[in-house]
């Protein structure tokens, strides 16, 4: 079962071959290796906590020849930890990382940072909990940490029935 798709996401968005992206959180890479197909001449970082998936993820970006991938660990709970330099990104993605976190604000402030002025952030988490045993982030409370983190609600995007997905700015 198909519970997100990536592209019918993307599509929804305004994208050049030369923009730097991140997906905060990205696992095994469901989401950067569409990512990084679509930003041929940019840089996706692929953050996340474990060594594991990102190691998975690079042996799938070796199999279609991605080469604009750079895997980073981080603790998205902590600002700074991306060590993503301030200002340099086009866009971050944020997938079925919120209902993930303890500390959200952290992470959305560490999206803040790495942001340049006006580029923009994707939430994109669960609209229902489905045997994921921690607790789902509603829209509008995934939208207030955006706002208090200092976004501004552009617009939804099409997710799909399991999903939510929303388009910030950075102000």
């Amino acid at each position: 079962m198909l519970f997100i798709n990536p592209e019918k996401i993307l599509k929804q968005l305004d994208f050049n071959e030369e923009l730097k992206c991140a997906d905060f959180g990205c696992g095994s890479g469901a989401f950067t290796i569409p990512l990084a197909r679509l930003v041929k001449r940019g840089r996706v970082f692929a953050v996340d906590l474990q060594k594991e998936p990102l190691s998975v993820l690079q042996s799938q970006a070796r199999v279609e020849n991605l080469s604009n991938i750079k895997p980073v660990i981080a603790d998205l709970e902590k600002v700074g930890s991306t060590g993503i330099s301030n200002g340099s990104l086009d866009y971050v993605f944020l997938v079925n990382v919120l209902f993930q976190l303890q500390d959200k604000i952290s992470c959305l402030k560490e999206a803040y940072r790495v942001l340049g002025p006006e580029e923009s952030l994707v939430i994109i988490d669960w609209v229902q909990k489905i045997g994921l045993g921690n607790e789902i982030v509603s829209i509008e409370d995934a939208k207030l940490l955006a706002i208090q983190a200092g976004f501004r609600f552009v617009r939804h995007l099409e997710a799909g029935q399991y999903h939510f997905a929303m388009l910030f700015q950075k102000n």
